[in-house]
């Protein structure tokens, strides 16, 4: 028969070890996820990372860049959402319209993008490399840089 000593330091030593969990991945309790409702630690970090998701990317838009089951701490997919977030914000601001096939996601930097946008400008406006005169990178705007073409 079980003894009851037993029994008490079992639930103690789970409780330990949960606890650890919340410890190590969610220090500060910001994320409100009860250690003690998970038996495991994988599901108590599944848990954990759905509010991750849900604080940092309600909208699931940068899921196909930044997913969060391959984390295991919530800074640092909290940084990558930050640092994609910014990569589309480069998007709106020199293709709003979605006019390019260029991702500002596959780009470290923001100068690497804009180079290859200029690129699709020009392939799209000067495929046969007709106005020499006129380099995309000259301008601003692919609006400027088209009328530059019209002009010339």
């Amino acid at each position: 028969m079980i003894s009851r000593k037993r029994i008490l330091r079992f639930a103690i030593g789970k409780m330990l070890c949960q606890d650890g969990w919340a410890e190590k991945y969610n220090p500060k309790n910001q994320f409100h996820v009860n250690q003690y409702d998970y038996s495991t630690c994988k599901e108590y970090l599944a848990a954990l990372k759905e509010k991750w998701q849900e604080y940092e990317d309600p909208e699931c838009e940068l899921e196909g860049y930044v997913d969060v089951s391959k984390y295991s701490n919530y800074d640092d997919y909290a940084y990558d959402v930050d640092t994609y977030r910014t990569r589309l914000e480069w998007h709106d601001e020199w293709d709003c319209d979605c006019e390019f096939d260029v991702n500002p996601c596959d780009f470290e930097y923001e100068e690497y993008y804009i180079n290859a946008l200029k690129s699709a400008w020009k392939n799209k406006y000067d495929p046969n490399n007709e106005h020499t005169n006129v380099d995309p990178c000259d301008y601003n705007s692919v609006e400027e840089y088209h009328k530059a073409l019209m002009d010339e």
